[in-house]
């Protein structure tokens, strides 16, 4: 497939000077061309143009624009699986799910357009009406990550032109093809020119353009830590608004009272769906210790029954990692913890350099102290880390000992212990008997701690793209007493 940027309703034509891999195969997926400065100046222009008229179109207008891109994924949500799979090598049926997920929060916002809140109070003062109205902010730059690569740049760019922003969107280079098919669907759908833009090329070029220009207003990132508290320190300077999804070492709690069997297979999702490219992997397991070695024992062998492949096949349910750069780094974490004696149920199976594939299997590790970087680093692929607790109050402290807060679970079957764990573990969000994958966009998502900073989905949205304006109406038209 051929990549181009998308810019003031235009396709930017161009070398094809990259590429992106599948995964699976090493075979090249997409060619796209890369932008220059020049270019990447230009888009901003384009946008804040844009943004004069886009923000006077009545919001139940710009909505019908969220629909008419939903109705578009929902027609050819084969295809854009599909070409999901390709790129970033999840399976064919997460993929799907994935572009469903996409309609769903387009279909929301599309929802929610009649209920952008306003206040209205009682004066102080006679006859005179006091309230508030939300404004949109202007250009919003949108940077997203390869792990879900269709469906988290909805979580943003759907309420952003909703409340009247426009956009200016960086996919990751490893999936920019399916970047592409986003701008593919704007086009379909007739977006007035310049509303959103697809920007293709050097992360960092594009970054040191766009974030030291004073017209940016707001950026929503999702993707490691270190990189969003770079983002952070520069948005600080300028004083924009800043929505930070960043990473994660989830927690799951399993207690002696749990239905075994059903955390078993949640936690194999959790931990092993998308090769453990999940900010929301189960990949910190605590287990309360009579159930210990029977939780290590059955987990091994249902991991043994995840067969790893080409995700466009059938019968696979675990495809390899996103790429050359994110296999090297798992494959070091592996080897370390190999090399240091940690204990394993996985036979310390060999990693050799495939050449046909950058596939790692489910690797399970026991026993891990808990400063170990197998329990607090986010490893970001299939390897999880299982200890054991005495009781609640020692599994809840565990969870804790994290730099991390995104998301957490809880098995068990007393209510009473599950709203200990609800209370007390320091994330954006806990799940009971289930999770911590599964989040719903009607709900908000966010981290606490260094797992980012603000919150997405649901009516958040309102307050990350807007902001107020506090007004004052006197219709008495009389000269008020403390007047000079």
């Amino acid at each position: 497939m051929k990549a181009y940027p998308y810019i003031n309703g235009k396709f930017l034509k161009g070398e094809l000077n990259k590429k992106t891999i599948n995964p699976a195969d090493l075979s090249t997926v997409t060619e796209y061309h890369e932008m220059n400065e020049k270019e990447i100046t230009e888009s901003i222009n384009f946008a804040e143009e844009a943004f004069h008229k886009w923000k006077q179109i009545n919001v139940i207008e710009r909505a019908e624009l969220l629909k008419k891109v939903a109705d578009l994924i929902n027609s050819e949500k084969e295809e854009i699986a599909k070409l999901i799979t390709m790129e970033e090598g999840k399976t064919y049926k997460e993929s799907l799910n994935e572009v469903n997920n996409a309609y769903k929060v387009l279909y929301y916002y599309y929802g929610e357009a009649r209920r952008i809140l306003s206040e209205i109070i009682k004066s102080e003062q006679n006859e005179v009406f006091a309230g508030t109205i939300r404004q949109p902010l202007g250009i919003v730059y949108v940077i997203t990550p390869f792990n879900s690569p269709f469906s988290i740049p909805f979580w943003n760019i759907a309420p952003a032109l909703l409340h009247g922003n426009t956009i200016l969107f960086k996919p990751s280079s490893i999936t920019a093809g399916v970047g592409f098919k986003i701008a593919e669907l704007f086009d379909k759908a007739t977006a007035p020119s310049g509303i959103f833009n697809l920007l293709l090329g050097n992360s960092k070029l594009i970054s040191d353009i766009l974030l030291n220009d004073s017209r940016i207003q707001a950026v929503a990132f999702t993707g490691g830590t270190e990189v969003g508290n770079e983002l952070s320190e520069l948005n600080g300077k300028f004083k924009r608004r800043q929505i930070l999804e960043l990473g994660g070492k989830d927690p799951a709690i399993v207690l002696k009272d749990a239905n075994l069997d059903l955390a078993i297979s949640a936690l194999l999702f959790a931990s092993f769906s998308n090769a453990g490219q999940r900010c929301t992997a189960g990949s910190r397991i605590i287990v309360e210790k009579p159930i210990y070695s029977e939780f290590i024992n059955k987990f091994t062998e249902k991991s043994k029954n995840i067969k790893v492949g080409n995700g466009l096949k059938e019968d696979v349910l675990m495809g390899p990692v996103a790429g050359k750069k994110q296999y090297e780094k798992v494959k070091r974490y592996i080897e370390n913890a190999f090399n240091r004696g940690i204990k394993t149920t996985t036979n310390k199976r060999i990693y050799d350099d495939n050449p046909n594939g950058y596939f790692i299997y489910p690797t399970i590790f026991y026993d891990v102290d808990k400063d170990d970087e197998l329990f607090q680093d986010e490893i970001f692929g299939p390897v999880v880390s299982i200890v054991s607790a005495e009781n609640l109050d020692e599994a809840i402290e565990l969870a804790n000992y994290s730099r991390y807060g995104l998301v957490s679970a809880i098995y068990t079957t007393d209510i009473r212990s599950a709203f200990r764990a609800i209370e007390e573990i320091d994330a954006g969000v806990t799940f009971v008997n289930q999770g911590p994958t599964g989040i719903e966009y009607s709900l908000p998502y966010l981290g606490h701690k260094e797992s980012g900073y603000g919150e997405e989905l649901g009516l958040t949205s309102i307050k990350n793209y807007t902001k107020t304006k506090s007004i004052y109406i006197d219709y008495s038209y009389k000269k008020r007493s403390f007047f000079w």
